[in-house]
C-alpha cells in the first residue's frame, strides 16, 4: 500500500514542497532582517505569512481588543467609582476611556468635587476614520469600530482636544462643532504627547517616516524614534530631533543594535513619555526635555538645542512609563518591573521610584502601598503625584487608584459594566490640576450650555 501511495508524482509533489518552504522561509527571513533585494516578493511572502493572523483577528478578537484584563478580585467591585475614604478634590479628571455599555470610545470630564460628570464627549467614529491619511489607509484593516481609541487626550483652555488615534495620528479637534481643526500623520505618532499651552506648541513622539539615519543603521521596518515639536495652533512641525541620532551621536548606540538578541530590533528604543522641564530647577534648565526609553529601560535628560544628552537612568528600572518633574530636586517615574520570560508579566508590582537629584538616590516611597492594592499593568500606566496624593492608572485592567501619601486610598475608578462583567481598557486620562484652567473651563462650559 505504501509503494502504492509513494509515487512519482507523489515524490515530486513532495520535493518541490519543501523546496518551495524552504524558499518561502528564506525570504520572510530575508525581510525581517532588513534584505533590499527583491522587494515585490518579500511583500507576497510577507502577506501570505500574515494571513492566519488576520483571519484569526477578524473573526475572534474584533469585538476584545479593548477589553481589559480578567481579574477575579474584581468581581465584586462596583462600575465607576468605589469610594474608600471619599474626599472633595479640587481636580478635574479627564477619563479617556472605553465606555462599557456600548464599547465605543468616549471622554468623560469629572469634577473631582462632586465625582460628577460636568462634560462627555461621545464622538462619530468616521470624524477621524475618514482622515485622508496613508496611516489610515495602512491600518485599514486594524481599524474598526471594536478597536479605535483616542489615547492621552488632552483639553485645552478654548475646549478643543488633542489626541492621538489609533492611526498613529496626532489631531486637534472641536467637539462644539465635530470637527477636525488639524492633524499631523508625517511621522507614526504613539504613546503621549507634552503641551505647553503658554507658548503654544507640543512635544510629540513619533517614528520618522524618511530616516536621515546613516543606511548603516537602517534595517526593514526601523523605528527612529523622535521627538516632534507642533504648533499647537496650526498643527505644523516647529523641529524634529532623532533621539536614535542624538544616542549614536553620544556613542550609547551600544543599547540600539546589539543586546538581547543577536537580531535587528526594528524598535529598540520604543520612546513611551515626554516631559517638558517648563522652569528652571536646581538640575535642569527650562526647555530641556526628559524622555522615557521603554526598550532600553532608560531615562534620558536631553537638550533639544543643543541635541545633548544632559543626564541618563537606567539601573533597576523595567520598562517604565511616564517621567514627571515634581519639585526642583525630584523626578517620579512609572516603573512597571515589566520582564518577558516564559510569558511577558510584572515580576512583583508596579512602582513609583522617586529619583533625588541632591542625593543621586532612587527610591520607592510608595512601594508598600502599590503592592498592597496588587497594581501591575503590564503595558503603559502613568501616575500624576498632586497635593492630595497620588494617581496611578493600570491600563491593562481598566483601573484607576487615587491614594494619599500616607497609603489610604480615596477612591478606585474600575472601567465596568453596570452588568458586572466586562471591563474595558482606560487610555492614558489626565488630570487638570491647576486652579485658572479648571476655573476657565468650567466658565465657558456654563456658558456654552446657557
Amino acid at each position: 500500500m505504501f509503494k502504492k501511495f509513494f509515487t512519482y508524482p507523489v515524490f515530486l509533489v513532495l520535493f518541490l514542497s519543501v523546496i518551495g518552504a524552504m524558499g518561502f522561509g528564506s525570504l520572510l527571513r530575508h525581510h525581517y532582517l532588513g534584505g533590499e533585494r527583491v522587494q515585490s516578493l518579500q511583500k507576497i511572502a510577507v502577506i501570505i505569512a500574515e494571513v492566519p493572523s488576520n483571519i484569526k483577528r477578524i473573526l475572534f478578537q474584533s469585538s476584545s481588543l479593548l477589553l481589559a484584563e480578567d481579574r477575579p478580585e474584581f468581581k465584586d467591585y462596583k462600575a465607576g467609582f468605589n469610594f474608600k475614604n471619599k474626599k472633595e478634590l479640587d481636580i478635574l479628571f479627564l477619563l479617556n476611556y472605553t465606555n462599557p455599555s456600548n464599547n465605543k470610545h468616549e471622554i468623560n470630564l469629572i469634577d473631582l468635587k462632586t465625582y460628577k460628570s460636568i462634560f462627555k464627549y461621545q464622538f462619530d467614529y468616521e470624524l477621524f476614520t475618514k482622515i485622508k491619511s496613508e496611516n489610515n489607509k495602512k491600518l485599514k484593516e486594524y481599524i474598526s469600530d471594536d478597536n479605535f481609541a483616542l489615547r492621552s487626550t488632552f483639553l485645552t483652555k478654548n475646549l478643543n482636544f488633542i489626541a492621538l488615534t489609533t492611526g498613529n495620528i496626532i489631531t486637534k479637534f472641536s467637539p462644539a462643532k465635530n470637527e477636525v481643526v488639524w492633524f499631523n500623520d508625517d511621522y507614526n505618532f504613539h504613546h503621549t504627547f507634552n503641551v505647553n499651552e503658554i507658548e503654544k506648541y507640543i512635544w510629540a513622539i513619533g517614528c520618522s517616516k524618511n530616516s536621515k539615519l546613516d543606511k548603516r543603521y537602517l534595517s526593514k521596518d526601523f523605528c527612529d524614534d523622535s521627538v516632534i515639536k507642533i504648533d499647537l495652533n496650526t498643527g505644523k512641525i516647529i523641529e524634529e530631533i532623532s533621539v536614535t541620532q542624538i544616542m549614536i551621536d553620544e556613542g550609547i548606540h551600544n543599547h540600539l543594535f546589539v543586546g538581547r538578541s543577536d537580531i535587528s530590533v526594528p524598535d529598540p528604543l520604543h520612546i513611551n513619555d515626554v516631559e517638558e522641564v517648563i522652569s528652571n530647577t536646581n538640575f535642569t534648565n527650562k526647555g530641556n526635555l526628559f524622555v522615557s526609553l521603554g526598550h532600553t529601560n532608560m531615562i534620558l535628560l536631553i537638550n533639544p538645542y543643543t541635541k545633548k544628552i544632559l543626564w541618563k537612568l537606567h539601573d533597576k528600572l523595567f520598562h517604565q512609563h511616564d517621567v514627571d518633574i515634581i519639585n526642583d530636586d525630584e523626578i517620579a517615574i512609572f516603573n512597571n518591573n515589566r520582564i518577558i520570560t516564559n510569558k511577558d508579566k510584572v515580576y512583583k508590582n508596579n512602582e513609583i521610584n522617586v529619583y533625588n537629584f541632591k542625593t543621586n538616590e532612587l527610591s520607592s516611597p510608595y512601594d508598600n502601598i502599590l503592592k498592597e492594592n496588587d497594581v501591575r499593568t503590564v503595558n503603559q500606566g502613568l501616575m500624576e503625584i498632586t497635593k492630595y496624593g497620588i494617581f496611578v492608572e493600570e491600563q491593562n485592567s481598566g483601573r484607576y487608584i487615587f491614594f494619599e501619601n500616607n497609603g489610604n486610598v480615596i477612591f478606585e475608578y474600575l472601567n465596568k459594566s453596570e452588568n458586572n462583567s466586562d471591563v474595558y481598557q482606560v487610555h492614558w486620562s489626565r488630570l487638570i490640576v491647576n486652579k485658572d484652567k479648571i476655573n476657565e473651563i468650567k466658565r465657558k462650559l456654563k456658558n456654552e450650555n446657557n
